[in-house]
């Protein structure tokens, strides 16, 4: 998981700064956490339980199309989500630090920032 606004600057730095020139990041944040884990950390901002259910793929997918969401987008969706849900984008790197000098911005951080945004008063 990485913060969009991690992203787009990062997408600034290369694109208005000397240095990046045939470069390539893998941006990720600081931190490797499940979709269960981001629950909790979500459920603790906000104050109530979120719940992490996980669907499969093929249901991810059935559910996309039913949104509306073409065949072709929905089957590619549902096999990033897949691969997230397995693991295989646990992988950390230094590229945020090493391109902003400073750490990309945690999710606990991120979820207390939106926490207010899902209050239930």
């Amino acid at each position: 998981m990485i913060d969009i606004r991690d992203v787009a600057a990062v997408a600034v730095c290369a694109l208005t700064q000397m240095g990046h020139k045939n470069k390539t990041y893998q941006l990720t944040g600081p931190e490797s956490l499940s979709f269960a884990e981001q629950a909790s950390i979500l459920s603790a901002a906000v104050g109530y339980s979120i719940d992490y259910v996980p669907i499969s793929r093929e249901d991810a997918e059935i559910a996309m199309k039913a949104a509306g969401i073409n065949d072709w987008l929905a089957q590619r969706l549902a096999e990033i989500m897949a691969w997230f849900a397995e693991g295989d984008y646990s992988g950390i790197s230094q590229d945020v630090a090493t391109v902003l000098g400073r750490p990309p911005r945690q999710f606990e951080a991120f979820a207390k920032e939106v926490a207010p945004l899902f209050s239930r008063d």
